[in-house]
């Protein structure tokens, strides 16, 4: 019960959240705090990572809160292309691009009728949606924008673009649908009786499975298919507990593969 209550916001006081100033600031901070977390994953040169979370975030907000909150996701994109030692036009472009993508994306959930913040089957094929379609636009006018601006070689274009697209979509596939879930207020009776003891449980057997998977601390040698490892404890926990628990096992497994 103790987790119900954590989780479930309507458990919880909502002035606050219901302030637009403080929403926007949400945004903007969130937006700026996983995006220089995101920079420690990056895989080019270009601080473009594999899985870029304020994609996540950004659409997951807008599509609650509305649309009126573009410029705070403007403006977190705008400090964390600044934060990466481009100069202001170019952080002000890949901004532009970066705040276009959620916009659209949180756009065509908020006026499809199939949408439904508990993630059934025709929401899930409308997220996928949203993370392969509408990021087309972030990533293609992020990489426009280092390229001519000098801070991108042409032979580099297609492997910087697809790995831009890449974390921007996982960003929108694995995170948004947490946060989406989590403002539902319809909960599976599992959460009912988890006690916060079974949670961290179930939370430091995740972190466990997942690093004796990625990480081989023992320094064995080990089947390749030892990192499926954690995928049947993933299965069982998403059958018990519906698409939040679903989507935050799919969250934990996901970052602390991307630790190890």
């Amino acid at each position: 019960m103790l987790i119900h209550a954590w989780i479930n916001p309507a458990l919880r006081k909502k002035k606050t959240l219901e302030c637009p100033i403080c929403r926007s600031l949400i945004i903007t901070c969130s937006y700026v705090l996983f995006g220089q977390l995101g920079q420690y994953l990056s895989i080019t040169d270009q601080f473009i990572s594999l899985i870029w979370v304020p994609t996540g975030i950004s659409v997951a907000t807008l599509t609650i809160w509305g649309l009126r909150y573009w410029p705070a996701v403007f403006a977190g994109a705008l400090l964390t292309s600044l934060a990466v030692a481009v100069d202001p036009l170019t952080a002000a472009w890949i901004a532009t691009g970066g705040c276009a993508a959620p916009v659209l994306g949180a756009y065509g959930l908020r006026t499809s009728s199939f949408f439904d913040n508990a993630f059934g089957r025709r929401t899930s094929v409308f997220i996928l949606v949203a993370g392969f379609a509408a990021m087309l636009i972030s990533s293609t006018n992020g990489v426009a924008a280092l390229y001519f601006n000098g801070y991108l070689d042409a032979d580099m274009l297609l492997p910087v673009w697809m790995t831009y697209w890449i974390g921007d979509t996982l960003g929108v596939l694995i995170v948004a649908p947490v946060i989406l879930t989590a403002t539902h207020g319809k909960w599976h009776s599992w959460c009912d009786d988890c006690s916060v003891a079974k949670f961290l449980g179930i939370v430091a057997l995740f972190v466990l499975l997942t690093g004796l998977s990625f990480s081989n601390p023992l320094g064995f040698s080990v089947p390749p298919a030892v990192v499926y490892l954690p995928f049947p404890l993933l299965l069982w926990v998403s059958l018990r507990g519906g698409a939040l628990v679903s989507a935050l096992s799919t969250l934990i497994v996901t970052g602390m593969a991307l630790v190890f």
